[in-house]
Order: C-alpha cells, then structure tokens, then sequence
C-alpha cells in the first residue's frame, strides 16, 4: 500500500467513526450537518458516494437529483472529483437558499422548485 492509499484509508476510518458518533445524538447531528453546509468538513457525508467513482460516468452526462434538500449530495459528489453538470429538484422552500448559495460558486448545478 503507497502513502496516498493509506492516507485515504485512514481518511475513510476516520469518517467512519466520525459518523458514528453524529448519528448517536441529534444535536451532534444537526452540527455536523451545519457543519457540511457551510465548508467541506465531514464530506462526502455518505460512504456509498464514493462508489459513483468505480462507475466511469460519462463527464457530458447530468447528475439528476431529486429532492436536492441542502446541496449535500451535491457538494459530496463534487468532494471526490466527479464534476458532471447537475439537474436538482427541490420542493421545500426552506432549502432554496442553500441551494442559491451553492449555485453562486459553482455554475453546473441547475435547480427547481
């Protein structure tokens, strides 16, 4: 195993035990989640998202994410280098200036509500 492997590695552990302390305890939780929102600390927020880079997704293609919430999908696919243009779909209100806010740096996320 090279330097950049293990470093991943340890990366990923620590993200592990990381998550299993924030979702013992909402409060945690909600800090960790305010947290992401606001930098890239604790992302991707969900190990499965770093599968989507054994995919070999075609880089003209769009991501579709329904039910965008916060951007946190977004920004965690973005985290591991996948940089595909995004179609988001987000009903609540509450989460359109989240999303705004993340439109404003990066200009391949298009969103609805």
């Amino acid at each position: 195993m090279n330097l950049k492997d293990f470093i991943k590695f340890c990366e990923r552990r620590l993200h592990r035990i990381i998550y299993k302390v924030i979702y013992k305890n909402i409060y945690i939780y909600q800090l960790g989640v305010f947290l992401s929102r606001h930098t890239n600390f604790l992302l991707p927020h969900e190990e499965d998202i770093c599968g989507l880079n054994y995919l070999n997704l075609d880089k003209k293609k769009y991501i579709v994410d329904v039910g965008a919430s916060d951007g946190l999908y977004f920004k965690s696919v973005r985290s591991i280098g996948i940089k595909n243009k995004f179609i988001s779909f987000e009903p609540l209100k509450k989460n359109i200036k989240h999303l705004s806010r993340i439109k404003k740096k990066i200009k391949t996320l298009n969103f609805t509500h």
